[in-house]
């Protein structure tokens, strides 16, 4: 049993030394207690030498581990949450909590303090999350796989060549002929994501579910390339040939260099443009808006409006490794979860009206992720790669 890794790895979370690998690793651990007695024990030896200056609210705590509880031994149970009062409890949810890997909790108040009776269920096949991973479509109609080439050479568009070098893929133009511009496009699958150097030099790390299309030498008086889906944009300067990214036909972000972020996925509520660094002018029917940094444009079928002091950590959490689910119901939970692990999401009943909130590893594998949305006394079943929802 991992009861020593446990208590290494509890004296670096105390110590603020953990690296995000081994804060998951004692998160994962955390989460294995409810079967067995070893690691149970392990925490509540650490309870009684550690005491944290402050306690979580007690409904908090317990809704974090209630869901682990419930089927203790494998057997269906029903318990009320004034029951659960064990320390080591408390603790490994404070410690869950601190992780930033378990702080997952449902917001909205509980009517009922007893928790609906679960059957036993057979054990789940696990879904392991997205990786970097790609298909390069150039402009002889020629797909090529990038998730497992390795570095070198891909090939020649325009007399310019592709190269992917440490999972980015970049042109190098300094040979391009004149001629009729040709255009490749990148598409990322549900589960993939993918870095793309532009042969102007500007960065793009393109969302699971998305896709750019962009010429191999960029010439004319400007620079221009189509996206759908997510797209993180580190634009080169280069004031005499604007950057432009077309996103629909009534959709335009023009910048000169700059740092910003687009979400234009279908079934979202609209298109958002932020932007970290710079300016950009976002251009939706007869609407402009200039943005400055920290700033969104928001498009959606009726209007252009801008919301300033956007939280862009939130926004950009996918880049950085992370979900970012403050504030949003279940549904757009559920479509994140679909896009990054390749699953269907089904509903049986009304939809439940629930509003989450927490921060957690994109890393973290679909059945954890599952148990943690369960906490948030959320029921649903798993088949293959169907997860349904089971209204209230």
């Amino acid at each position: 049993m991992p009861v020593s890794k446990l208590k290494y790895l509890l004296e670096k979370h105390f110590n603020k030394s953990s690296t995000p690998a081994e804060k998951e690793e004692l998160a994962a651990l955390l989460l294995q207690a409810e079967q067995d007695e070893e690691l149970k024990a392990a925490l509540e030896e650490a309870w009684q030498s550690y005491a944290p200056a402050e306690e979580l609210p007690e409904t908090t705590a317990d809704r974090l581990y209630a869901g682990v509880l419930e089927q203790a031994g494998g057997q269906p149970v029903i318990r009320r949450l004034p029951l659960l009062r064990r320390r080591w409890l408390r603790y490994a949810a404070a410690v869950v909590m601190l992780l930033g890997v378990g702080a997952f909790f449902w917001l909205r108040p509980q009517k009922t303090m007893q928790l609906a009776t679960r059957h036993s269920a057979p054990a789940r096949t696990d879904v392991a999350p997205g990786r970097p991973g790609a298909v390069l479509t150039l402009a002889d109609g020629t797909e090529v796989v990038l998730d497992s080439l390795g570095n070198g050479l891909i090939a020649t568009q325009s007399s310019s060549s592709v190269v992917l070098q440490n999972g980015v893929l970049a042109y190098n133009t300094a040979n391009a002929a004149d001629g009729p511009a040709v255009y490749n496009t990148m598409t990322t699958p549900r589960g993939r994501q993918f870095r793309l150097l532009l042969p102007d030099g500007s960065l793009v790390w393109l969302n699971a579910d998305s896709k750019i299309k962009y010429p191999a030498v960029f010439a004319g008086n400007e620079r221009k390339v189509e996206i759908t889906g997510e797209a993180y944009f580190e634009v080169a300067k280069n004031a005499a040939m604007p950057f432009r990214v077309q996103i629909n036909e009534r959709t335009e972000v023009e910048v000169l260099g700059t740092h910003f972020n687009i979400n234009s996925y279908e079934g979202e509520a609209g298109i958002n443009t932020t932007l970290l660094e710079g300016s950009v002018r976002v251009t939706a029917g007869g609407e402009q808006a200039v943005l400055q940094a920290g700033e969104q444009a928001q498009v959606n079928s009726r209007q252009l409006r801008v919301v300033k002091h956007v939280d862009v950590n939130r926004v950009m959490a996918w880049k950085n490794g992370y979900f970012q689910f403050g504030g949003m119901d279940l549904p757009a939970v559920m479509r994140e979860i679909s896009r990054w692990y390749d699953v269907e999401i089904t509903y049986k009943g009304k939809v439940p009206q629930k509003e989450f909130a927490g921060e957690i590893p994109r890393s973290i594998s679909l059945k954890n992720l599952l148990r943690l949305i369960e906490f948030g006394d959320v029921r649903l079943e798993v088949s293959g790669n169907q997860v349904t929802i089971i209204g209230q």
